[in-house]
């Protein structure tokens, strides 16, 4: 199975904003892939193919990795791409609030994983939610101007979210996309319901 490590968009409210963007990205006729509103999350870290057996070891790394963290807010800030605007291959949304939260989060999962038999990661971890891969260049000049339309008239356009949680996620793989699954959910501190539960905000 194929596995990672994310902050899920935890607000419907905030799923829909980040979907409003998309539609409005959509209308430039981009030749671009993009992320099902159900997919949007921060990927903290990708650990590939990896046994279902190992899940349990991984959910007990991440309990006691996250044991003394709290709940933060994440605010989402402009519409930025990898490599860059003039070049994109990846669309994604920026993170203008929480990011340190999550660098210090995927920073430990990283460390710990190196134990657990996991490579470790070459780059430097960069907090966003991907929207889209560009396939070609067709209609690629709308695009760029649809988003330097929208970075001005807003600069952070789809609102902030609490993330109570990070999750272990699996990606299935179809011709209609991939479609993640939550296989475990660890709560950070202070959103526990009365049965010691996660609490989903």
């Amino acid at each position: 199975m194929r596995i990672f490590i994310a902050v899920e968009v935890q607000s419907a409210v905030v799923r829909d904003a980040i979907y409003g963007i998309l539609l409005a990205l959509k209308e430039t006729r981009a030749d671009v892939k993009w992320v099902g509103k159900e997919n949007l999350h921060v990927t903290l870290k990708f650990l590939g193919q990896t046994p279902k057996e190992n899940v349990p070891e991984i959910k007990k790394m991440l309990e006691n990795l996250l044991a003394d963290k709290k709940r933060f807010n994440v605010s989402l800030g402009r519409i930025g791409a990898f490599p860059g605007i003039t070049h994109p291959r990846v669309i994604w949304l920026g993170v203008s609030e929480g990011g340190k939260n999550m660098e210090e989060i995927a920073e430990g999962i990283d460390a710990q994983l190196l134990g657990l038999g996991f490579a470790g990661e070459k780059r430097a971890f960069s907090s966003h939610i991907t929207l889209g891969r560009v396939k070609s260049s067709k209609n690629l000049k709308n695009l760029t101007d649809k988003i330097e339309a929208i970075n001005r008239s807003t600069g952070g356009p789809a609102g902030t979210f609490v993330a109570g949680y990070i999750s272990v996620m699996e990606s299935n793989l179809s011709p209609k996309g991939p479609k993640y699954t939550a296989l475990e959910r660890i709560p950070l501190l202070g959103v526990l319901n009365e049965r010691g539960n996660p609490l989903v905000l």
